[in-house]
């Protein structure tokens, strides 16, 4: 379906205006700030906001806190939109308010247990050096306080490498003598005694040598062996109360995490609208420019006529939305991967909603697992927040394609679903209708031939669906009549191409029976096919090549027109692994099978179902993630690149919806009410 442009919009306040024109911006919601290098609309507001995302942050790291909801989050607490914290203030002003009062509510206890504990950290990791030192002096029971009185001598207690000992003394030499003990490690714990007028001496040799002295803090024993003791003691209280104060933030961490977690997602959704806001600011106005939906101009008219200066003409460059209803919108994403859809390419998702389901279960045929599918995209649907339910819808679409194809072709976990259910018919159609589970017997050609052709007509109608897309697209943008002169050579090449190939596969691929008398199963003869589609597809080769002529030269039109055939045939190929896959699911569950405990009880019993449930599990996720990526694949590389170019531009609205919280700015209240709640949904 088309997409939905928006239409420029200029507007202006004063600078006392600019604060409540944010706030009735976010809450109109679809309005999208033009980009350029501008200023901020509010900058003191955008640095609170950032100063308190950064507090957060900076908290959450601290307390190992998770910034974003993980599937398995999900799972486990369940986030579905019901359950979101919603704030709510009268304006953007106060809800940042709102949130710096809730952030000095949550996190006061907690600010003030994690400065206890980082300057209880200071104090051991200062008591573990202290202790560290003077652990080579632990049995010493000198006073070292008394060795500083003796007046005519100079004595100091240091450690040092042993094999500097003998430079140590030899450098000083008759002026001092040195005692030294041997310690681990090679050190050696040494006692220097000089005369006190040579004490400057001795000092400059023994620091060129870098011993570690002996020094005492104020306030311990002046032995070394008591300082040590009582380090030591020290030590261990510090690291009691580093354990207990650890323990109650631990504590608090699990009582508050939840709520500062939201707080977190709170600041940042505030954080990335209020940044957005830029105008160009003058001295006593600032003009702010933007995108609105064509679809909503009336709205925004009649709220913001007072900021209202102007509206520009439409360029065709401006961003779109996709407007696709609850279930196709599901599948948006996909076509997002190739990028926004410009002014004049159709949005392809419905379309996708409903062909991407279909290939999933036509590779994935199987209806066990595809009841297996809907089941997770259901509690993914139940306990997931937006995008992850997007995600559990498209898997119970994956799921119900499965679960349909397992019942056309009779599979049920690998297993004959109309042998074990006995229904051999159902209004005289014998079942299954498609009988891929004989893929795995003996003469299983006529299984392989028919899967592969239902395979290729598939591929076809899609890449038919996409040359429609492109002369849709053509003859909006450029006129009927161009895009009848360049695309329907295309087309018409294509098809008598694809029924002049099955006459001749039908013909035993002989270029001289192909224009026999040779009966196809659609009762024309071969000969009959082959007249009429060759001379269009001879028509149609001229046509392609003289429209790339027109716009360049012979041989780029030749070129173009043998590229554009070795493409066709090529992408149609490609469909095949449609059928492809179906039958390597099919044969993988037939080895699973052999695990299927049949006639047996007891252990052999238990570990033959152990063995066939993890299998059938295994199976189920390997091969859906496979089938999934496949089927991206034929989008990707199949389909889009004939009609979409995803070169547009996004419209992106004032959303305050999080995972776990959602942001309202409320309208002008009403005679009792009250601005800054904070309530649950």
């Amino acid at each position: 379906m088309p997409v939905e442009r928006s239409q420029r919009v200029v507007l202006a306040a004063s600078k006392e205006e600019v604060t409540q024109l944010i706030s009735d911006l976010m809450s109109f919601e679809y309005f999208h700030f033009a980009e350029g290098e501008q200023e901020f609309l509010e900058y003191e507001l955008a640095q609170r906001v950032d100063e308190l995302y950064s507090r957060l942050l900076s908290l959450a790291e601290r307390l190992h806190l998770k910034r974003d909801v993980g599937v398995m989050d999900a799972f486990r607490e369940g986030y579905p939109p019901g359950r979101r914290r919603v704030i709510e203030a009268a304006d953007v002003s106060g809800l940042v308010a709102e949130l710096e009062e809730r952030e000095r509510e949550e996190t006061g206890e907690l600010r003030a247990l994690l400065e206890r504990l980082d300057q209880a950290s200071k104090r051991a990791e200062s008591l573990e050096r202290l202790r560290s030192t003077l652990s080579a002096f632990s049995k010493l029971r000198v006073d070292l306080r008394s060795l500083q009185r003796i007046r005519r001598f100079y004595v100091e207690l240091f450690v040092a490498d042993g094999g500097d000992l003998r430079e140590i003394a030899e450098s000083l030499g008759d002026r001092g003598a040195v005692i030294s003990e041997p310690l681990e490690a090679g050190r050696a714990l040494c006692v220097v005694i000089a005369p006190r007028e040579n004490r400057d001496y001795v000092d400059r040799v023994l620091r060129a040598f870098e011993v570690s002295y002996l020094r005492l803090p104020e306030g311990y024993p002046s032995s070394p062996s008591e300082a040590y003791r009582a380090i030591s003691e020290e030590l261990e209280a510090a690291r009691r109360e580093i354990g207990e104060i650890s323990g109650r933030v631990e504590a608090e961490a699990r009582e508050r995490g939840r709520e500062i977690e939201e707080l977190l997602e709170a600041a940042e959704l505030v954080r990335s609208q209020v940044t957005r806001a830029r105008s160009s600011n003058l001295k006593r106005f600032a003009i702010l420019e933007g995108y609105v939906p064509v679809s909503m101009m009336g709205e925004f008219r009649e709220r913001f006529q007072g900021y209202l200066v102007g509206v520009e003409e439409r360029t065709g460059e401006e961003p779109g939305l996709l407007r696709n209803n609850r279930y196709s919108r599901n599948y948006e994403e996909i076509t997002l991967q190739q990028g926004p859809p410009s002014a004049r390419e159709v949005d392809p998702t419905t379309i996708i909603s409903f062909v991407f389901p279909t290939f999933f279960g036509f590779m994935f045929g199987d209806l066990g697992h595809g009841i297996l599918l809907m089941i997770l995209g259901l509690i993914l649907r139940i306990r997931g927040y937006e995008s992850l339910r997007r995600w559990g819808n498209m898997i119970i679409s994956f799921g119900v394609g499965a679960a349909i194809m397992g019942a056309l072709d009779g599979e049920v976990f690998g297993r004959e679903l109309w042998s074990i259910v006995r229904v051999p018919s159902v209004y005289g159609i014998e079942l299954p209708i498609i009988p891929a589970h004989e893929v795995v017997m003996a003469n299983s050609a006529s299984v392989v031939d028919l899967l592969l052709v239902l395979a290729l007509l598939i591929g076809v109608g899609h890449i038919l669906s996409a040359y429609t897309l492109s002369f849709y697209q053509d003859a909006r943008g450029r006129g009927l009549r161009k895009a009848a002169i360049e695309k329907i050579p295309v087309y018409a090449f294509y098809i008598a191409a694809l029924f002049w190939g099955y006459a001749f596969v039908e013909s035993g691929y002989s270029f001289s029976a192909v224009m026999g008398n040779e009966v196809t199963p659609l009762g024309v003869t071969t000969g009959t096919i082959s007249k009429v589609t060759l001379p269009i597809v001879l028509a149609a080769s001229i046509g392609m090549i003289v429209t790339k002529v027109l716009e360049s030269n012979y041989m780029e039109g030749i070129i173009d027109w043998l590229v554009n055939v070795i493409e066709m045939i090529s992408n149609s190929i490609s469909y095949l692994r449609l059928a492809v896959l179906l039958m390597v699911h099919i044969a993988l569950l037939y080895i699973i099978n052999m695990f299927y405990p049949s006639g047996v009880t007891g252990l052999a019993a238990a570990v033959g179902y152990t063995g066939w449930i993890l299998g059938n599990l295994g199976v189920a996720a390997l091969e859906g993630l496979m089938v999934y990526i496949q089927d991206i694949r034929l989008h990707a590389y199949e389909w889009f690149i004939r009609f979409y170019e995803g070169k547009g531009r996004m419209f992106r609205p004032l959303s305050m919806r999080g995972k776990r919280v959602v942001l309202r700015i409320a309208q002008p209240p009403r005679a009792g009410a009250q601005s800054g709640s904070l309530s649950s949904s």
